[in-house]
């Protein structure tokens, strides 16, 4: 049946949308007539809500993580940076200077390593605090 014989007729009810097609200038009696479908459309069930809601909890669990990696980074940057200050001392105190060299070469590198993590965490952060601040953008639209 060509387009220009037919008219789109639509109603809605409780979120579905019934479409029945009839044919213009047609008898009716002649079985042209049918319903085509329901559709049920998820968007009137609040999904952008659930889907982002899920997203807002795993930025909360990617956060807590990110905040105990930094957490546990602190000691580790003290720790190295305090032999780091002892290594020094005990080289100007003459003590076997190829060694403490070595030594301090090696806390340099792990503080490096620790300052670069640092600096990655920082930028998960503000990853993780520009996504949250987005999602009020993204759900508003299609907020009910």
């Amino acid at each position: 049946m060509p387009a220009d014989d037919r008219k789109d007729v639509s109603s809605k009810h409780e979120g579905l949308v019934f479409c029945k097609v009839r044919p213009l200038g047609r008898n009716e009696k002649m079985g042209c007539n049918m319903a085509l479908t329901a559709f049920r459309f998820p968007f009137g069930q609040n999904v952008d809500e659930r889907r982002f809601s899920r997203l807002t909890r795993l930025l909360e669990v990617i956060q807590v993580d990110i905040e105990k990696e930094v957490a546990a980074l602190r000691p580790c940057m003290e720790r190295v940076t305090d032999c780091a200050a002892f290594a020094l001392e005990a080289m100007e105190n003459g003590e076997s200077p190829e060694c403490m060299s070595a030594k301090i070469d090696t806390l340099e590198q792990n503080l490096a390593i620790i300052r670069g993590r640092q600096a990655l965490l920082e930028q998960e952060t503000s990853f993780v605090d520009a996504a949250r601040a987005a999602l009020p953008r993204v759900l508003s639209p299609h907020g009910s």
